[in-house]
């Protein structure tokens, strides 16, 4: 079994999440970027997610995904995310190392409490529809790399580079290509490090690698690049079958209700994969 993590950029993506972690009841984790953060307002968010845990005591946990300066991160913390995700990964891997201790320092100081993870290996900018495989994103983690990584950090959770990226090429998105893990690499960087390991750059990755994944030690797995096509389809659809509504409480369902359906699919692979 493995925590879905997925990624809202406003108040539908939040409402289609609780849905289905209601419909399902599932735990699972809400990430926002600093975009997305910037969006939604950082206050905002925490209160979102305390407001559904009250009122519902669903197990939804919060994640301040890729924050790439330090006093983000702070601001993350301060505010009362469960986890950060402190991201130097784009920077040479000693510097990667020297930046994410020193966050890690600094962050548990402020909550002691405070999962703090790190990304060893670049795994691409952005959650987009692209046209090729990064260069970067072929570089993957090696296992003695993590080790080092987790060792020098005290990092709670690590991201590596397993065969993964962000955002999705055209033809994933129509489904006739999927992204391929090296399953392996996960099984030793897991058994080397003993680390709690999260896949970034889940959407379109196969099924059967996701539960072979789980099986090999992923703890967390990262959707967004799906819920943002599902959101811009459900939308389309909307527009298409009501075109003189103008009424976005009207609209804006069939986005939600697309990305839901998303999140829900993705809960129950990921909860039953490591069952008999």
């Amino acid at each position: 079994m493995a925590l879905g993590h997925f990624n809202i950029s406003d108040l539908s993506g939040f409402h289609a999440v609780v849905r289905a972690a209601r419909r399902m009841k599932l735990p699972l984790m809400i990430g926002v970027s600093e975009g997305e953060r910037e969006y939604i307002g950082l206050k905002e968010i925490v209160l979102l997610v305390q407001i559904a845990r009250e009122q519902d005591g669903l197990p939804i946990y919060l994640n301040a995904d890729h924050t790439h300066s330090l006093e983000k991160a702070k601001a993350a913390t301060e505010a009362g995310f469960d986890e950060v995700i402190f991201d130097a990964s784009h920077k040479p891997f000693e510097v990667n190392i020297k930046e994410t201790k020193q966050a890690v320092e600094v962050l548990k100081s402020i909550r002691p409490d405070v999962i703090v993870e790190g990304e060893a290996g670049y795994i691409g900018p952005s959650s987009v529809i692209v046209e090729t495989v990064p260069a970067e994103s072929l570089k993957l983690t090696s296992p003695e790399e993590a080790v080092q990584f987790v060792s020098e950090t005290k990092v709670d959770v690590l991201a590596p580079a397993v065969g993964n990226m962000h955002g999705l090429l055209p033809s994933m998105v129509r489904g006739e290509t999927h992204k391929r893990l090296d399953i392996e690499r996960i099984r030793h960087i897991k058994q080397e490090t003993g680390a709690f390991l999260t896949l970034h750059g889940g959407s379109g990755t196969a099924d059967a690698d996701f539960v072979a994944a789980i099986h090999a030690g992923l703890t967390i797995i990262h959707i967004n690049t799906e819920l943002r096509v599902a959101w811009r389809k459900g939308l389309e659809k909307s527009l298409q079958t009501q075109p003189h509504e103008v009424t976005p409480y009207k609209i804006l369902p069939g986005a939600e209700f697309a990305m839901e359906d998303v999140v829900a699919a993705r809960l129950t692979l990921f909860n039953t994969a490591g069952r008999a």
